[in-house]
């Protein structure tokens, strides 16, 4: 999902008295969230830094999404104590309440949190996490205007957060992180959607592949899922 940006940076750190990051990438990779998710609950048990525990939630947030209990992860965003973070941490927090509420069908109140992560980040000097968060905000607006139908518009933000997403990975020096490409899959799969809904099934077709080539990632699995179940396609779409 679009926050997968908090996880990229901290389910190494989060989990390492559970899970090495090889183990970490291979639970992601077969879709064992479940398992991931009992770690985090199980490290959150533990005494924790108060600048550590609401980093601890956000990715165990996320890891609720990929399980698509957005329910729960909404509830463990609304544990989080935004006091004890800075504005950056603050601006994402926003962006995962707003990407939760638009799965659970609240784009509206969606919109209102971007625009709030949106001002925050204004006066903050440019870096690598910020350009790295814009675009995961430009990214959830685009689902957002999906959720309200506004296709046109959708489709715009998530082209744009791909282009943003690839110009904040040069000043990581083009590091392939798991969070990454798990941002790459998600946005290739909501552009689908978007061409779906419209009624371009071919192009919605082309785009599912390209999110179901990055494999070990959420969304690159249910692309793939669901390719799998498509009937075979028409000569008429083929080419």
């Amino acid at each position: 999902m679009l926050f997968a940006l908090v996880a990229a940076g901290l389910a190494a750190a989060a989990v390492r008295q559970q899970r090495r990051a090889d183990d970490l990438r291979r639970a992601l990779a077969d879709g064992d969230y479940a398992a991931l998710v009992r770690d985090y609950r199980n490290l959150l048990r533990r005494d924790l830094p108060a600048t550590y525990e609401p980093k601890v939630r956000m990715v165990l947030s996320w890891l609720l999404c990929c399980m698509e209990d957005h329910d729960e992860a909404l509830y463990e965003l609304d544990q989080v104590a935004t006091a004890e973070l800075g504005v950056v941490d603050v601006a994402s927090w926003l962006n995962g309440r707003a990407y939760v509420l638009a799965m659970l069908g609240r784009p509206e109140q969606a919109l209102e949190h971007l625009g709030e992560a949106d001002e925050l980040l204004a006066g903050e000097e440019a870096s690598a996490r910020r350009s790295s968060l814009e675009a995961c905000i430009v990214g959830t607006r685009g689902i957002s205007l999906f959720k309200i139908g506004r296709l046109e518009e959708a489709e715009e933000h998530l082209w744009r957060a791909l282009k943003l997403g690839n110009q904040a990975r040069r000043h990581t020096l083009g590091e392939d992180t798991v969070g990454e490409q798990a941002l790459l899959a998600e946005r290739w799969w909501w552009l689908s959607e978007v061409a779906r809904a419209r009624g371009d099934e071919r192009e919605g077709l082309l785009r599912l592949r390209r999110a179901g080539s990055f494999a070990g990632t959420p969304f690159g699995l249910r692309a793939r899922q669901a390719l799998a179940e498509l009937p075979p396609m028409p000569l008429s779409l083929k080419g």
